[in-house]
């Protein structure tokens, strides 16, 4: 699924208040550079949660800000790997967050949350996706 469709549902599905799983204040990344530091040459493997549930994708967050959707992978004719947009890191402490911006269209931020396996993808306390992360520029699998 293209990142773009699924963060813009996330967003949309947050701000109408429906996101049923909470994101602890423990487990927030609060610094830009701590979000940085665990996206960075990273490929997220996303499912959504609540109304998006079912939805998956895999972006690879280039350091220095590139953001490349891994599609079926970088040989495949009809649906090869290719950038979408990019991704920053600003704020400090619960104002900490990574901005999305899609070649399509559309910027979108969201806190951070990391339990020592899975990162949450929140606006404010509602969790909006989960995700876990693939070194370097990969497929998921799914």
């Amino acid at each position: 699924m293209n990142g773009f469709k699924f963060l813009f549902g996330c967003a949309m599905f947050a701000i109408a208040g429906q996101a049923a799983a909470q994101c602890t204040a423990n487990e927030r990344l609060n610094s830009a550079s701590a979000i940085n530091t665990h996206l960075s040459d990273k490929t997220v493997c996303g499912t959504g949660v609540g109304a998006n549930a079912g939805d998956q994708w895999q972006e690879y967050h280039q350091a220095g800000g590139t953001l490349t959707e891994y599609a079926k992978g970088p040989n495949d004719p009809v649906d090869p790997t290719h950038a979408v947009g990019s991704w920053t890191t600003s704020g400090s402490g619960s104002n900490s967050v990574v901005t999305y911006s899609y070649n399509d269209g559309g910027s979108f931020s969201f806190n951070v949350h990391y339990d020592g396996t899975t990162t949450e993808f929140c606006n404010g306390n509602s969790q909006v996706a989960t995700a876990t992360l693939r070194s370097g520029q990969q497929g998921c699998g799914f």
